[in-house]
């Protein structure tokens, strides 16, 4: 009976233990004492800005594997400042099944320093060192997209670093190394300045448009040109194609666009004399 006592005695006593351990940790807890921080977790929470330029003594090489962890990490898309456009949008027509863009079709992220740039008027050469552009690529038409916003199936980028090289940009796909042995994938003055040279402001097209909610649209079909026989010295072979019937509204149909576009070189002018 007496060990009876002793044991229910013990267990009340541990029970009593129990809970005010339970509620301390409680208090603890809601002090801060034990809170997990989630920024010492998230290892995009502090990663931008980049720690170097890739004109810094640690050179491009290094620069480029800091470049591409931040991105292979998703650490635009959550660091605090960055803005990306509304939607997947298309950087050219696409007609008959062949695209007519610069990319594929794009969602872009904005840097806090290239936001404050568009925020201020896109003034030439006031976009600060270490800003950077980061399109997601995607497969044209853009319409196709069924997801809101799939993952990508690669990137192109834009650093700004002025003392880089003339242009003031250094042009990345984001991997992880840099490949010398034939084109270079990321470095300076890339084949991307062929395209991005025609740009208003220092070879960007961003524009806060994009972010707002109304891109930039391209009409999937285009018009033929008319050739007026008064008012030009073209003149039409016999090797035409087929008449094609333009409808009152202006949109041709699928099949008169393809009759357009894919047998221009049917058509031959010569000069009068």
């Amino acid at each position: 009976m007496k060990t009876a006592k002793i044991l229910v005695r013990c267990c009340y006593l541990l029970a009593i233990a129990a809970l005010l351990m339970f509620n301390r940790a409680g208090l603890a807890e809601k002090s801060g004492f034990f809170r997990f921080n989630a920024s010492t977790q998230d290892p995009c929470a502090k990663a931008w800005p980049l720690p170097f330029l890739p004109s810094s003594e640690r050179g491009i090489d290094a620069y480029e594997k800091v470049l591409s962890d931040f991105v292979n990490k998703g650490c635009y898309k959550t660091s605090p400042g960055w803005k990306a456009d509304s939607q997947i949008r298309d950087t050219g027509p696409y007609i008959g099944g062949k695209k007519y863009g610069t990319h594929n079709a794009v969602r872009v992220y904005y840097s806090p320093e290239i936001v404050e740039w568009m925020n201020t008027g896109r003034k030439e050469d006031k976009i600060a060192d270490g800003a950077a552009i980061i399109k997601e690529m995607y497969d044209m038409p853009a319409a196709q997209q069924k997801d809101a916003f799939p993952p990508p199936g690669g990137w192109a980028i834009m650093v700004r670093d002025k003392k880089g090289a003339w242009d003031g940009w250094f042009w990345s796909d984001g991997s992880p190394t840099i490949n010398y042995s034939s084109y270079q994938n990321a470095g300076y003055g890339l084949y991307c300045i062929n395209c991005h040279a025609s740009a208003q402001t220092d070879l960007t097209f961003s524009a806060l448009r994009n972010i707002n909610g109304s891109p930039i649209a391209f009409n999937p079909t285009m018009l033929p040109n008319v050739i007026k026989e008064k008012t030009t010295t073209a003149r039409r072979t016999a090797r035409q194609v087929d008449s094609v019937n333009i409808p009152s509204t202006g949109q041709l149909s699928t099949k008169d666009d393809l009759a357009v576009h894919t047998k221009r070189d049917l058509f031959a002018s010569q000069i009068e004399r």
